[in-house]
């Protein structure tokens, strides 16, 4: 659109789907999905974790208009996921999801969908 890509929104190596004008390795179409600003490389879909003794956060950026699901594996060679939560709505700003029973052995990850 033109308030995302200004003059550059008839381009399609700027502007088309596929397109990564800023570089973060996610293309147009995932930012829109995401809800990230394709035109900077600082606003992209990307995972935090807090942990203390007993408790692990799950922290990524949110969108008031996306909902959003945590997985986590411990084996990534059978690319096994397991949900953590369903698809909840996002909030503003920086969202939280704690994981119940924190492993060492998880990694994360969040999927985004248009409600």
């Amino acid at each position: 659109s033109l308030e995302q890509f200004g003059a550059a929104y008839t381009n399609p190596a700027i502007a088309g789907s596929a397109a990564d004008p800023d570089d973060d390795q996610f293309d147009n179409e995932s930012e829109y999905i995401a809800d990230t600003q394709p035109t900077n490389g600082s606003s992209r879909h990307h995972i935090s974790l807090i942990t203390s003794d007993s408790v692990r956060l799950v922290q990524f950026p949110s969108s008031t208009i996306r909902t959003y699901e945590l997985d986590y594996s411990t084996n990534l060679f059978q690319n096994e996921w397991l949900p953590i939560s369903g698809f909840i709505p996002g909030q503003p700003g920086v969202m939280e999801i704690p994981d119940p029973a924190p492993d060492n052995a998880r990694v994360y990850r969040v999927s985004v969908k248009i409600p």
